[in-house]
């Protein structure tokens, strides 16, 4: 396909002043890296709010068993993330690339979620083993779109303030799918047993959609932003690697502790929703969060502007945690302060993210 759309996309998008030596993410390939963001953001949203209570719920897993299928699928696709970080280092080095990379995983990515969502429906499948097969081949699937479409930040913006802005495009955007699902979550979790299976089957048909054509979208405009001038030479004196190697491990090591405390909140999430508010305010603590995450990405954006990287991971790992132990003190306290907490959450959640991507 790359020839192709070498010769059908000829057009480039101007730099506009100093901004542009850090970031090639301008005009329409900024906008439409944010909607394929989005896209993928739905499947994933889905996966991390829907898919535990849907095991549970819909297609009847043990809560015990649900937790071990979850956790083996997530150990696949991050042995996926590995490997398939390996393997397209030697080819997806490019925007362009990586952009028709996402392409060809949101195909397989979206087959394998809608798979998922019909479980019920194969022929001679049992419903649980129909379930677990597609799960483990979403997860295997998804990591097709999410490696190279999180490798785009660096090939699309040098600076780490250029970063920061396409990250908080990136959450904003999440936000947004965030938003939607939590909507049709709020509404799907009060329909009675019977309608679940089928409306969730045409909300992922949907969604696949969504993905897939806003994958399809940012290639054109990949191909039509210009590359990045050489690279200029790095330090090769040993105390620099040293140091850079020591920031990395311990760039690592954060997200590993981020990533292990966030299921505490966002696997739960939907049964707290389902089984603790009270009847028609379910829905209200799933939209706080998502559009604390929108609302807050202009401020985060601004900041990485005027902070280095380390300082502005630093101010959000700690209003993350002032978050999480309010929760304590806010609990008892009614929904309205609860809802108010779930958005500043939902704001210092992805800050986080924002400062991790920059």
């Amino acid at each position: 396909l790359e020839p192709l759309l070498c010769h059908s996309y000829p057009m480039y998008l101007p730099d506009r002043g100093d901004a542009a030596a850090g970031d090639r993410m301008t005009g329409g390939l900024f906008v439409s890296y944010g909607f394929a963001h989005f896209g993928k953001s739905l499947l994933w949203q889905c996966s991390v709010l829907i898919f535990a209570f849907y095991l549970t719920e819909v297609i009847g897993f043990e809560p015990m068993a649900m937790g071990v299928l979850v956790s083996v699928s997530l150990l696949i696709n991050a042995g996926c993330d590995l490997a398939n970080g390996w393997i397209m280092s030697r080819f997806v080095r490019t925007l362009r690339r990586a952009a028709l990379a996402q392409g060809v995983g949101s195909v397989f990515a979206s087959l394998a979620f809608i798979g998922f969502a019909t479980a019920a429906y194969w022929p001679d499948f049992n419903p649980q083993v129909a379930a677990g097969v597609a799960l483990v081949l979403f997860r295997m699937a998804y990591s097709l779109v999410d490696v190279p479409q999180n490798a785009m930040l660096a090939f699309g913006a040098r600076t780490p303030s250029a970063r920061a802005r396409v990250a908080a495009v990136r959450y904003a955007a999440a936000g947004f799918a965030l938003l939607v699902v939590t909507l049709l979550a709020s509404v799907w979790l009060q329909m009675p047993e019977a309608e679940r299976m089928a409306r969730f089957s045409q909300i992922a048909v949907i969604f696949a959609g969504v993905a897939c054509v806003s994958a399809w979208l940012l290639v054109p405009f990949a191909y039509s932003a210009r590359p990045f001038d050489p690279a200029p030479v790095a330090h090769n004196d040993e105390p620099t690697r040293v140091a850079a190697a020591h920031t990395f491990r311990r760039a690592i090591f954060a997200i590993l502790i981020f990533s292990g405390c966030m299921p505490l909140f966002t696997k739960l999430e939907a049964y707290l929703v389902s089984f603790s508010f009270p009847e028609g305010e379910a829905a209200y603590f799933m939209v706080a969060v998502a559009c604390g995450q929108i609302f807050s990405q202009a401020g985060w954006a601004a900041l990485g502007h005027i902070m280095p990287a380390d300082r502005l991971f630093r101010t959000a790992a700690l209003s993350l945690l002032g978050a999480a132990f309010a929760f304590a003190v806010v609990a008892e306290a009614g929904v309205s302060a609860v809802l108010a907490l779930g958005a500043v959450y939902g704001a210092a959640s992805s800050g986080l993210l924002t400062s991790f991507w920059s």
